[in-house]
């Protein structure tokens, strides 16, 4: 909002040069808003997380800016700091740069580990926010736990991921097929011909069947209604569908065969079709395997071999990003075995120790 290069003259400075401006030179023009992309968890209190970025697209939007540290098929690692980049919105007045900062923020594509990208989308529509009141309370006073959690997978988020899954499928089949003229793509001679789709995003499973029909639409049946579908575009990270006469422009990733990630408005679901992928059998909540939520420094284990915990109980301590986590026993018993030490690194996953519940 200064029109002016500010690293620049820093630098001019450094190097014992004299700044050439005076304080009265300098014309504001505008209003401008950062926030910071976190690599870390809202709903688990703002848990830093680790993984690997499989896709980073940031918009183009019109008066945005990204400083990122990040860029495709990187690591975010928990040896740093996790913020992984800035997203700077100007404009006219606050409320011009405000719209465009949660627009560019919606249209921007993060994929491969959690974020708080859809948490400040949330903090920028909120009225306290937008209307210049929030103060130091606000977060805890506007965002509940509940109100933090991670969102369920909507049935039409469900359905339109089995349908961009349905097109790169088919089209992967096709581009590998011989002399077979696209105009068959999608016809049978049977007649119409439905493909299952069962698909699980966290807690969420949704059973879905994709039907292509004559007109070029899809047909998608889900366990509460009908819709009709039509690609309006596809590209390898987005796509705008026509649902029921309304256009919804959504970003995507397909790597594997029946995984899909899917954003929405920010919202990010990684879909599983279970009918193509195995389900994998993992530990219930309170199992007594206690195992690190992410990769660090074992700065201590406090408890002891035969040691009696409660529910709750810090058992270990771990160091990552430059904080301190406890970890927590999720049972009542008796420690079974210690599987780390302090000053050992530990992985995402890896084991801490084992508590045999108490009957």
């Amino acid at each position: 909002i200064t029109g002016l290069d500010l690293v620049a003259l820093q630098l001019q400075v450094a190097e014992g040069r004299p700044l050439g401006l005076t304080q009265d030179e300098i014309r504001l023009d505008g209003h401008a808003i950062e926030v910071r992309i976190y690599a870390e968890d809202p709903s688990r209190n703002f848990l830093p997380r680790t993984g690997t970025v499989t896709l980073w697209e940031p918009s183009v939007g019109e008066g945005l800016r990204f400083d990122m540290g990040v860029e495709t098929g990187q690591d975010v690692s928990p040896f740093y700091d996790p913020m992984i980049g800035k997203v700077i919105a100007n404009g006219p007045n606050r409320e011009a740069a405000r719209r465009r900062l949660v627009a560019g923020l919606k249209d921007s594509l993060l994929f491969g580990l959690v974020t708080n990208q859809r948490f400040l989308i949330d903090v920028l529509e909120n009225d306290t926010f937008a209307e210049g009141l929030a103060t130091t309370a606000f977060i805890d006073e506007a965002f509940t736990k509940a109100q933090r959690a991670a969102r369920d997978a909507s049935e039409q988020d469900a359905a339109c991921a089995a349908v961009l899954l349905y097109c790169c499928e088919r089209d992967d089949h096709h581009a590998a097929s011989v002399a077979v003229p696209a105009e068959l793509l999608d016809w049978a001679s049977g007649g119409a011909m439905p493909t299952r789709f069962v698909m699980a995003a966290g807690k969420t499973t949704h059973d879905i069947a994709v039907t292509p029909a004559r007109d070029g639409s899809l047909v998608v049946e889900t366990a509460n209604a009908q819709h009709k579908v039509d690609v309006v575009s596809l590209t390898d990270t987005r796509a705008k569908l026509r649902v029921d006469g309304k256009t919804v422009t959504i970003g995507y990733l397909w790597q594997d065969p029946g995984a899909l990630t899917l954003a929405n408005r920010g919202v990010v679901h990684e879909f599983q079709n279970l009918i193509a992928l195995p389900a994998v059998a993992s530990d219930a909540a309170g199992s007594g395997i206690i195992a690190a939520p992410m990769p660090g420094l074992v700065l201590e284990v406090a408890v002891t071999l035969g040691a009696k915990v409660s529910r709750g109980d810090v058992v270990a301590v771990i160091e990552a990003m430059k904080m301190q986590h406890e970890i927590r026993a999720d049972v009542y018993g008796t420690v079974l075995s210690i599987d780390t030490a302090k000053g050992a690194q530990v992985g995402a996953g890896d084991g801490i120790l084992q508590i045999g519940a108490d009957q």
